[in-house]
């Protein structure tokens, strides 16, 4: 599911990381200005403990060293803990998808993201899709922390991407 305007987008893999019973997974480097935009694909995204939460990217102004914690809106609620990328997850679901990260690094407006995918429980299959905000205004974010809302243990393969649009 490849959204039209990424056709003429060129992209580029800045690290891959794998969770495996994990809390949380932190893309510390290569997040800079050289970028604004940014794409996360997950897969085999499978909640290990707890049903109703969702999986989140945190935002980093100074290279990880703390991850903003409030102020962001998703469609799923508001006062969310980051950036909602995947929907309401339970033991024995699966997802894949694919978040795109707008407006990251150049300290002017809002970041966005909009995230669609799919998900797969008892024998049904789901669609996946979201739109979030941090709603302070000129942020310039060098590192994200991948996490379930409510720090319950997931395990996948995330991809970050630059985005050259």
């Amino acid at each position: 599911f490849i959204d039209k305007r990424e056709i003429d987008m060129a992209i580029t893999l800045i690290e891959t990381l794998t969770a495996s019973d994990s809390t949380e997974l932190d893309f510390d480097t290569g997040i800079s200005a050289t970028y604004n935009n940014y794409m996360i694909i997950f897969d085999q995204l499978r909640v290990i403990e707890s049903y109703g939460s969702y999986i989140v990217a945190q935002l980093s102004v100074d290279g990880g060293a703390n991850y903003l914690a409030s102020d962001f809106q998703n469609i799923y609620s508001t006062g969310c803990i980051g950036l909602a990328i995947s929907g309401q997850q339970g033991p024995g679901s699966i997802a894949s998808g694919i978040t795109h990260i707008y407006n990251l690094t150049s300290g002017n407006g809002y970041v966005l993201s909009r995230s669609s995918g799919t998900r797969f429980k008892d024998s049904e299959i789901l669609p996946d899709e979201n739109n979030a905000i941090y709603t302070i205004e000129d942020i310039v974010v060098n590192a994200l922390r991948i996490k379930m809302s409510d720090s319950s243990t997931f395990s996948g393969t995330f991809s970050l991407y630059s985005i050259d649009s």
